[in-house]
């Protein structure tokens, strides 16, 4: 028993999650200074407070989007080997 991974699913989910990573950024920066009266400046720390988050949730997409292409990679050239190995074992060598 064992498991195959498609090379072509995990490059597509690896541009999806570095283009999320580049969107996410987009929308990481801050907009102006809202002009709320009393609250103002609890208010731009709160959307300070979350444009950090989404700035954090962006690297982390990038991250992932590189660990997967990364693991894309390795799985191929592991198959490309264990394939020859078969292969010359199949043949006597």
């Amino acid at each position: 028993m064992g498991f195959a991974a498609d090379p072509l699913v995990l490059s597509q989910v690896s541009t999806r999650l570095r283009n999320a990573e580049s969107d996410l950024d987009t929308a990481a920066t801050p907009p102006p200074v809202p002009q709320a009266g009393d609250i103002t400046e609890l208010l731009s720390a709160t959307l300070a407070l979350l444009c950090e988050g989404v700035g954090n949730v962006a690297a982390s997409a990038g991250g992932l989007g590189q660990a997967v292409a990364e693991g894309r990679a390795d799985y191929e050239t592991i198959d490309y080997d264990q394939v020859l190995h078969l292969k010359r074992t199949q043949a006597g060598g």
